[in-house]
């Protein structure tokens, strides 16, 4: 909003269980969300002008031999015309061994 609070867009699936973290790229056109349970990194299309998420981009299962903790965009590379991500750019994952 243009006064800078916050309002509710969506809510929508994150492509795995139990959501713990997000990240965007250094533009907002991507969504990455690390889900612990699924030990999977999923990388959504985002529209950035209403934030809504749209079609998954990539996705990563089976991740470390830990639970995922988190994403992190590693860098400020724009993949916004990339059709597909590279998910090396979005890791995370902490083994609680």
């Amino acid at each position: 909003m243009e006064n800078g609070t916050l309002a509710f867009v969506e809510l929508t699936a994150s492509g795995g269980l139990n959501p713990r973290h997000f990240s965007l790229n250094s533009n907002g056109s991507l969504l990455a969300v690390a889900n612990q349970v699924s030990r999977s990194v999923v990388v959504w299309s985002r529209e950035i002008e209403t934030g809504k998420v749209g079609k998954q981009a990539a996705a990563a299962f089976n991740l470390g031999p830990g639970e995922l903790r988190y994403v992190v965009c590693a860098d400020n590379r724009d993949l916004a015309d990339s059709c597909c991500c590279d998910l090396a750019m979005f890791s995370g994952w902490q083994n609680d061994g």
